[in-house]
């Protein structure tokens, strides 16, 4: 996601805008083989206002965990059915 910002940096700070407007995110029913944690820590770095997230089937870790603590300090609801 962040690397499709640097292919348009003329859209990037609407990028920003946008992603810093995101209130849920729902990854629910993502594979495995798509899931990957370190984009998932840059997504949520990116998204200060996150009030709802949905994993549902991921595997996270707890440097996950460490990071959705410290920096998503709007988190009202996390749902992690069946992740391991």
């Amino acid at each position: 996601l962040l690397e499709f910002m640097s292919y348009f940096p003329d859209m990037q700070s609407d990028f920003k805008t946008k992603l810093e407007q995101i209130t849920k995110l729902n990854f629910k029913g993502l594979s495995a083989e798509v899931f990957d944690e370190d984009r998932l820590i840059d997504l949520l770095g990116c998204c200060p206002n996150l009030m709802y997230l949905v994993l549902d089937e991921c595997k996270i870790t707890d440097k996950t965990m460490i990071f959705i603590a410290k920096n998503c300090r709007k988190l009202k609801d996390l749902s992690c059915v069946g992740c391991r």
